[in-house]
């Protein structure tokens, strides 16, 4: 559309969905990858979801420098990254 803006108010919540999708996505398949590793630790979990939201984030990051939506997901994603932090040292203790 030529007379909207790239960083439309629209198409950030429209990536800020896209980055809370991603992020059970990425939830997922840490549990599934997690569950393979037969690790006896529950920290692994919060960990290899991290490690897969910062891939998916670098990726948003790159692949989309300049759009609104990009910049929704990282919002999203790096929201779920601190939650996730939180949740991680929580089980530590």
């Amino acid at each position: 559309m030529p007379g909207e803006s790239v960083h439309s108010t629209q198409k950030v919540a429209l990536g800020f969905l896209l980055g809370l999708i991603l992020s059970a996505v990425c939830f997922v398949i840490a549990v599934v990858v997690g569950m393979n590793l037969h690790s006896r630790h529950d920290w692994v979990f919060p960990l290899l979801n991290a490690v897969a939201l910062i891939l998916v984030s670098l990726y948003a990051v790159s692949k989309y420098r300049e759009s609104g939506i990009a910049r929704g997901t990282v919002i999203a994603l790096s929201l779920v990254f601190l939650v996730n932090a939180i949740c991680g040292i929580g089980w530590m203790h």
